[in-house]
């Protein structure tokens, strides 16, 4: 599968400390789980809550005393949903912030099990030999600079594989990782899972960039009942 880099711009909010932000929006809602434009709630527990966390933030880094003295500072947190296949939600989170300095912003991909808010690992989705194939055979990872390729062939886990991807990769939070992944989707046909394993690349100002690696790769059969069901979502769905 193809190799693509994509740009994310996390753009400077106009929302500074002690002003309201946009209103929410509901974007999923099941038995169990409500996923909005602000937070997710999975039964009466919060995933995550983006009202929350820019308040929290801004007390812990005393907003109050830096408006005292003339800085207008702010802190401004979104989610957003990629996919939802049986209790793995991934997600993305952009924070942009401001304290007087130069403004930063960020943004990171994660996946993780709705019921246990723990992250949720991508063999527990997909068959692992199937995986390491596709990984072994991706004409993107065949022409990486820096990767022994004779020793990505006689890898022989899923994990092997990403250590020999990450050995060229200086800074661990721009490494590939086992929760870092989302799903694009389900081929009846084929059988077969096509996944988007996302890294982060390094920074070019404001924007966060991401390399994902598309692969295809067979689901496990307790996650194959899943992707059947009517109330998944795969990448694309919410922009």
């Amino acid at each position: 599968m193809k190799c693509c880099t994509f740009l994310l711009f996390v753009a400077l909010p106009i929302y500074f400390y002690g002003q309201q932000t946009d209103s929410d929006m509901v974007l999923y809602q099941s038995d169990l789980l409500l996923i909005t434009s602000k937070k997710a709630i999975y039964k009466n527990d919060t995933i995550y809550n983006a009202n929350v966390e820019e308040k929290k933030i801004l007390k812990e880094n005393n907003a109050q005393e830096l408006v005292k003295q003339g800085i207008r500072p702010y802190v401004y947190v979104t989610y957003a949903p990629l996919s939802l296949v049986g209790n793995a939600l991934s997600y993305k989170r952009n924070m942009a912030d401001y304290w007087g300095g130069h403004p930063t912003a960020f943004s990171t991909i994660t996946t993780i099990n709705v019921a246990t808010q723990e992250p949720y690992n991508i063999l527990n989705i997909v068959d692992e030999t199937s995986l390491l194939t596709a990984i072994k055979n991706d004409p993107y990872v065949k022409k990486l600079c820096g990767i022994d390729t004779l020793k990505l062939q006689q890898a022989k886990t899923f994990k092997e594989a990403l250590n020999l991807l990450n050995n060229q990769i200086q800074y661990p939070e721009n490494q590939f990782t086992v929760y870092s992944y989302t799903i694009l989707g389900y081929s009846e046909v084929e059988n077969k899972v096509a996944l988007r394993l996302i890294r982060k690349k390094p920074r070019m100002g404001n924007f966060t960039r991401y390399l994902q690696l598309g692969l295809k790769a067979t689901p496990t059969q307790a996650f194959k009942e899943k992707l059947q069901q009517p109330d998944v979502f795969f990448l694309g769905t919410y922009k």
